[in-house]
């Protein structure tokens, strides 16, 4: 008989012993019809009689709590579940940013671009795109290609232009705008422009978003040498000629970079697939 076959016709119960011998609390608590020694019996009768009258239930687990062993043994049972439970919802935390920013993959922010009134955002980047960062006509971006713009946020007084946020029908068109915004270079340190400095980022998600910021608050320190976003993901590239260029996704990966340290220790962050210098 093969080794499959002996496996399979192994019984339950082996399976059983085995989730119990990992977590022998999770069987106690859903099998109710295990049998318990008399003193333990006595305390589950004891238990359902309180059942019924909430302020009693708390007087006694406020009364088990007081003990020190009692306190041991439930901290034993809860603080593992507890531990699970947040490793689950960091994982589908992690899960809905990774969903919520590839719903932005066809976005970008435009930043700087005055506000008119009664403007037409379409038309106000398009200028952006078309007059001054594209050099070449094969290069131009119809109206066509742009899915919807707007503002972001409400106007307010004493502040700077709110962003657009322009969402393009195709990830090849918003490719191309985005590889072509170090052609804004030139027209920012124009000092003859009448104009606020414009910039072009992704439309990142908020915990990237302050991801990136804590990144380029740490090239400001000379911590780092640059950062940058790309498709979404936050990269660094460390000090030094040939400086390693690393994926950051999480603060913890800044941590040791804070310190002053060059390579991070909470967590090895991925070495960059982007060819970006």
């Amino acid at each position: 008989m093969s080794n499959d076959k002996q496996m399979s016709e192994q019984p339950l119960s082996s399976a059983v012993s085995v989730e119990e011998e990992i977590n022998p609390h999770k069987r106690l608590r859903e099998d109710s019809s295990l049998v318990l020694p008399s003193d333990l019996s006595k305390l589950s009768d004891i238990l359902d009689s309180l059942s019924s009258d909430e302020n009693s239930i708390k007087q006694a687990v406020a009364l088990i709590l007081q003990k020190d062993n009692f306190k041991t043994a439930i901290a034993g049972i809860l603080v593992p579940e507890i531990a699970g439970l947040r490793s689950e919802i960091e994982e589908l935390s992690t899960r809905l940013d990774e969903m919520e920013q590839y719903s932005r993959r066809n976005c970008l922010k435009i930043s700087g671009i005055p506000e008119e009134k009664n403007e037409n955002t379409d038309t106000l980047v398009l200028n952006v795109f078309n007059n001054i960062m594209f050099k070449q006509k094969q290069d131009k971006i119809a109206l066509e290609s742009i899915s919807r713009s707007h503002r972001v946020g409400r106007p307010a007084s004493g502040r700077g232009p709110r962003d657009i946020i322009v969402k393009f029908v195709s990830y090849r068109d918003r490719a191309k705008v985005y590889g072509s915004k170090k052609n804004l270079k030139g027209y920012n340190n124009n000092p003859s422009k009448q104009t606020a400095r414009i910039f072009i980022n992704e439309a990142l998600t908020h915990k990237r978003a302050h991801l990136y910021s804590e990144a380029r608050a740490l090239v400001k320190q000379k911590k780092i040498n640059s950062c940058w976003t790309f498709d979404g993901r936050v990269y660094v590239k460390l000090l030094g000629v040939n400086g390693k260029k690393m994926v950051i996704n999480s603060p913890d990966d800044l941590e040791s970079f804070s310190a002053g340290d060059n390579i991070p220790y909470s967590s090895t962050p991925k070495a960059s697939a982007n060819p970006r210098s």
